[in-house]
């Protein structure tokens, strides 16, 4: 149902914005507004019962990851030994279920989004109450828009008969989950993004002066779980990330009315919601510009910055290309598909 789609990611995104921007607190309204745009592509569920669990579910992880994010900001050298360890171990155990692995992503995504913050103190505990407000308004959202949904499934059940649901029990994931951990292919996401993860905390050493933080957060937000179709996955998010930091800098040097602002993030707003399950390419272009002119709703903007920006999101790009993706499905994993062939 694309159109209730657009409309909670409309209001999960752009209302926290808003009011941020009217009471003089733009980045409140970004960390919010960000809750809003990774959360508000959750799918309905048919039972309010799942609805809510899921709800649930989805605003504890994100809300710790976000969390333990602010914990690590100023502590440079402790964040380049935590980060890799916390996103291994979060995506070894997103494995167990679906859910999980969805829960695992999100957590990586906002443990990076809340290391970059750059928020400490009283500051950093206003942003975290700040964000959790956010997730609170767009599961509220959710949890509001169910019965639309439901009853819209009710007048299409007319056109459809819905197949039964396959029920799997904990035992049943648990063993799986065993299972997938004794062959390297079980392993290969959180291996692919840990990899990715701990070259970008070498450079960062070197080059702590940048803004090295875009380095973490375009890995994450490029390396998927599936490699098979990372191909297309991995040059769309690529070119997503790169022409959202140039539509974000040149909003910022623009200096335009805030409607104008506003605007062009609904539209993207709507245009991702719109590309979400028919087209992948398209989708990243319009969600990675949308990520990144959040992240630079409000803030100055200078030419380095614009040029650092730029150079870290290349290198988080590339570094997601050869060692999230080519190494593997030309070296590592090849010979294995070969033998079972």
């Amino acid at each position: 149902m694309k159109i209730l789609d657009m409309i909670i990611a409309v209001l999960a995104i752009i209302i926290p914005l808003v009011f941020g921007y009217f009471i003089d607190y733009a980045q409140l309204g970004v960390v919010a507004g960000l809750a809003g745009l990774m959360l508000s592509q959750d799918h309905f569920r048919t039972s309010l019962k799942e609805q809510f669990d899921q709800s649930f579910s989805t605003a504890l992880a994100s809300g710790i990851a976000f969390i333990a994010g602010l914990r690590l900001t100023g502590h440079f050298y402790l964040s380049l030994f935590a980060i890799p360890v916390i996103i291994f171990t979060i995506t070894t155990l997103g494995r167990f279920s679906r859910k999980w692995m969805r829960a695992s992503v999100l957590f990586s995504i906002f443990l990076v989004i809340g290391y970059g913050s750059g928020s400490t103190g009283k500051i950093a505990f206003v942003t975290a109450v700040t964000f959790i407000l956010g997730i609170i308004w767009v599961q509220l959202l959710l949890l509001i828009m169910h019965p639309v949904y439901m009853g819209y499934l009710k007048r299409k059940k007319v056109l459809w008969k819905e197949e039964p649901k396959r029920s799997i029990s904990n035992k049943q994931l648990w063993l799986h989950w065993k299972k997938g951990l004794k062959s390297l292919k079980g392993w290969q996401f959180q291996l692919r993004l840990t990899l990715c993860i701990v070259i970008a905390q070498i450079i960062r050493y070197f080059i702590s002066e940048h803004h090295t933080y875009w380095i973490l957060l375009t890995i994450t937000i490029v390396i998927q779980y599936n490699l098979e179709h990372s191909t297309e996955r991995i040059v769309g998010r690529s070119m997503g990330t790169l022409i959202g930091v140039c539509i974000s800098m040149i909003l910022a040097f623009l200096k335009g009315p805030a409607e104008l602002y506003f605007s062009i993030l609904v539209f993207l707003t709507i245009l991702r919601s719109f590309f979400s399950k028919k087209n992948y390419f398209l989708y990243s272009l319009a969600s990675t510009p949308l990520i990144m002119a959040l992240l630079g709703f409000g803030k100055p903007m200078t030419d380095a910055i614009f040029t650092d920006r730029i150079f870290t999101t290349c290198l988080g790009c590339i570094i997601s290309f050869i060692f999230g993706y080519y190494i593997w499905k030309k070296y590592i994993l090849k010979p294995s598909a070969e033998v079972k062939k």
